[in-house]
C-alpha cells in the first residue's frame, strides 16, 4: 500500500517536473525572490547611497559677470571705475511652500528695505507714477507687448488679442496688478500675519511683492538661481538682513560692483553710462556677440561706455552645481572665476577738460546774466531782432520749480520752513479755484472760443486736452482722430471753438476710449454722450487734483501773476539748503529790503 502511494507520488513529481508550467513557476519564483532581495539592498542596506545618487543627478551651470575695465585720461587719472557693492537676493529654497508664507516673508523683507531707503527691483514692468496711477514702464509699445507676451506665457506677440479674448493687448497696468494679487496668482489680497489677522497693504507694498514673485517665477525651472531684488544696498541694510536670517529664509547678500564716474559733470557726454541690456539691444547683436552677452548683462548705453563695450566687458565666470529633483543645490562641482575687462586710456587731459568746462560755464552764466531783466510776462514775438531777446525774471524764478532745484513736494511737509508754508497755502487755495474754473469752462457748451481765452486758461485747456486726455491716458485716442475733420481743425488750427464742443464731437465720432474712464462709466456700454462727457469731467477733476505736472503749471502762472513773488522763491532756496543760509540775505528777502 505504502509502495503504491510512493510510486504515485514519484510519478506525479516526474510529470510536474517535466512540464513547462513547473519550469516557468520556478523561474518566476526565483525572479520574485531576486527582486525582493534587490529592493531590500537598495532601500535598507544601501538606501542612503541610492537616494543621494537620485537627488544629485542634474548638473547646472551659472555664469557670473566679469569686472568692467576702468577708463583713464592720458595721464592715468581715473574717469570711470568699479566699487564693491552689496545686492540682496532671494532664492526659492523650498522653506515656504504656501503663498501666504512666501508673501509674509517678502513683506518683512520689503519693509526692511524701505526702512533703509532701498528700492525693490524686478522684471515686472509696472510702476506707480507720481500721481499714484499704475503705469507700464516699457519704453515703447513694442516693448510693452513683449512684456505682455511673457506675462501671458505666449511664444509670440502675434498671439495677443486672440479671438477668445484671453490675451488682450489693451489691458491696463492696474488690471495686471489686480490679477497678480488674486488668489489664482500670488494670493496677495488675503495676506495675514502669524496670528491670522488680515494685513492691509499699500499699493506700493503689494506691487513690490508681486514684482519679486513675478521675477522669481521667470526662473521657476532653475531654482538654484537667486533673484536680485535690490542692488547697491547700505551696510546697515546688510547688517539687519543678516541678523534676520531665521525670519528671512532664502534671502541672501551677494557682492557685486557698481560703476562710479569721477567728476562726472565734466565728462558725462564723453564717457556715457551703463545699464542693463534691453531686448532691442540684445536682438541687434550679431550671432557671435550673442555668445558673449545675456539679457541680464550690464552694458554701455552711451558714449565711450557703449562704443568700447566689448573692450571694457570682462569675461564671465562659471559655477557648476549638482541640483536635486526640486532644484536645490546639493554640491558644487567646479568654479571658474570671472575675468576683468581691459582698461581704456583716452587722449583727453582731465585737468584741461575741467578748466575748459568751467570757463564755458562762466561765459554762459555771463550771457544769461546780461540778458536777464526784471520783467514779467515777456513776449519774445514782439522783438524783431533776435539779439535783443531777453530772459524775463519770471522764467528764472519758474525754473527753480520746473527743473526741481526746489522740492515743491516739501512745501507742505510737517518740517517745512516759514516761507515754504506760506507759498504752499497760496498754492493750495489757487489750485482749488483753478480746477473749478477749468470745470466751469468745460461744463459750458457756449464757453469762450479757445483763441479768446486768457494765456493762462489756454495753457490749462492745452494741458487737459493734449497732455492728460491724449498723451498720458489715451482717453482721447489720437490714432482714431481724423486730422482733416472740420471740427478738429476748428479746435486745433483755427481755434474758433471751445474744448467742450471739441470733446463732445470726439465722443460722437468714437474718438474717446471709455474703458479708460472710471469703472462706472466704462461698464455702462450703452451710456449716452452726456453721461460719457460727465464721466470725463469727473475723471479730470480727480486726475488734476493729484497731478504733479499740473502743479508745476500752476506754480508757473502763480509766479507770472506775482501770486508767488521772486523774493519768496529766493528765500526758499535758502530754506531748502540749495544755497548755504545767509541770514542777512534771507531776512532781507522776507522784509523787502533785498529784492
Amino acid at each position: 500500500m505504502f509502495r503504491d502511494i510512493l510510486e504515485i507520488l514519484q510519478e506525479t513529481v516526474k510529470k510536474i517536473a517535466g512540464s513547462r508550467v513547473f519550469a516557468l513557476a520556478v523561474i518566476f519564483t526565483l525572479m520574485f525572490f531576486g527582486l525582493i532581495g534587490k529592493l531590500f539592498n537598495m532601500q535598507i542596506i544601501n538606501g542612503e547611497q541610492y537616494l543621494t545618487q537620485y537627488v544629485s543627478k542634474t548638473l547646472q551651470t551659472v555664469y557670473t559677470p566679469g569686472t568692467r575695465g576702468n577708463i583713464y585720461d592720458r595721464n592715468g587719472n581715473v574717469l570711470a571705475h568699479n566699487e564693491l557693492a552689496y545686492a540682496v537676493t532671494v532664492q526659492d529654497t523650498g522653506a515656504y511652500r504656501k503663498n501666504q508664507d512666501k508673501n509674509l516673508m517678502l513683506l518683512n523683507l520689503i519693509r526692511v528695505l524701505e526702512k533703509h531707503g532701498e528700492t525693490v527691483e524686478g522684471k515686472l514692468e509696472i510702476t506707480i507714477d507720481q500721481n499714484g496711477d499704475m503705469v507700464f514702464t516699457a519704453s515703447s509699445e513694442a516693448a510693452r507687448k513683449r512684456f505682455l507676451r511673457d506675462y501671458y506665457g505666449l511664444t509670440s506677440v502675434d498671439k495677443l488679442d486672440d479671438p477668445d479674448g484671453k490675451y488682450p493687448s489693451n489691458v491696463s497696468a492696474r488690471d495686471i496688478f489686480e490679477q497678480l494679487k488674486d488668489e489664482k496668482h500670488y494670493d496677495i489680497k488675503r495676506l495675514k500675519d502669524e496670528k491670522g489677522n488680515p494685513i492691509v497693504l499699500t499699493d506700493e507694498e503689494a506691487l513690490a511683492i508681486a514684482n519679486i514673485r513675478y521675477t522669481m517665477s521667470l526662473t521657476d525651472y532653475q531654482k538654484y538661481k537667486s533673484t536680485t531684488v535690490a542692488t547697491n544696498v547700505s551696510e546697515e541694510t546688510v547688517a539687519e538682513i543678516e541678523e534676520s536670517v531665521a525670519e528671512l529664509q532664502g534671502v541672501g547678500i551677494e557682492e557685486s560692483t557698481i560703476r562710479v564716474y569721477d567728476d562726472s559733470i565734466y565728462f558725462a557726454p564723453i564717457i556715457g553710462y551703463t545699464g542693463k541690456i534691453s531686448q532691442e539691444e540684445y536682438d541687434a547683436l550679431t550671432k557671435e556677440q550673442k555668445k558673449k552677452y545675456s539679457l541680464s548683462d550690464i552694458v554701455g548705453k552711451s558714449g565711450l561706455e557703449q562704443t568700447m563695450d566689448e573692450v571694457l566687458q570682462g569675461t564671465k565666470g562659471e559655477i557648476s552645481y549638482y541640483t536635486d529633483n526640486v532644484g536645490k543645490v546639493t554640491d558644487t562641482v567646479s568654479k571658474k572665476d570671472p575675468g576683468a575687462g581691459n582698461d581704456v586710456y583716452l587722449t583727453i587731459d582731465k585737468d584741461l577738460q575741467e578748466q575748459t568746462y568751467k570757463l564755458l560755464e562762466e561765459k554762459l552764466a555771463g550771457i544769461v546774466r546780461s540778458k536777464l531783466r526784471n520783467v514779467m510776462n515777456y513776449d519774445p514775438s514782439t522783438t524783431n531782432d533776435s539779439s535783443e531777446i531777453i530772459i524775463p525774471v519770471d522764467d528764472a524764478y519758474n525754473a527753480f520749480i520746473a527743473n526741481e532745484i526746489l522740492d515743491e513736494t516739501h512745501f507742505g511737509a510737517a518740517d517745512a520752513k516759514a516761507v515754504e508754508k506760506t507759498v504752499y497755502e497760496i498754492f493750495t487755495n489757487r489750485k482749488a479755484s483753478v480746477i473749478q474754473e477749468i470745470l466751469a469752462e468745460l461744463n459750458n457748451a457756449g464757453a469762450t472760443a479757445y483763441k479768446d481765452l486768457s494765456k493762462e486758461m489756454q495753457a490749462y485747456m492745452d494741458y487737459v486736452c493734449d497732455t492728460v486726455l491724449a498723451k498720458n491716458t489715451g482717453i482721447l485716442n489720437m490714432d482714431l482722430v481724423d486730422t482733416k475733420d472740420e471740427t478738429y481743425l476748428a479746435w486745433a488750427k483755427e481755434e474758433t471753438i471751445n474744448l467742450n464742443q471739441y470733446l463732445n464731437y470726439a465722443i460722437s465720432k468714437n474718438w474717446i476710449d471709455t474703458s479708460k474712464l472710471s469703472e462706472e462709466v466704462a461698464e455702462q456700454k450703452y451710456s449716452d454722450s452726456g453721461e460719457i462727457y460727465q464721466g470725463i469731467l469727473k475723471f479730470l477733476e480727480e486726475y488734476l487734483n493729484s497731478d504733479a505736472d499740473f502743479d508745476k503749471l500752476l506754480y508757473k502762472y502763480l509766479i507770472k501773476s506775482e501770486g508767488i513773488s521772486g523774493a519768496q522763491i529766493c528765500a526758499m532756496v535758502y530754506e531748502q539748503g540749495v544755497l548755504p543760509m545767509d541770514e542777512a540775505a534771507y531776512n532781507g528777502l522776507n522784509n523787502g529790503s533785498v529784492n
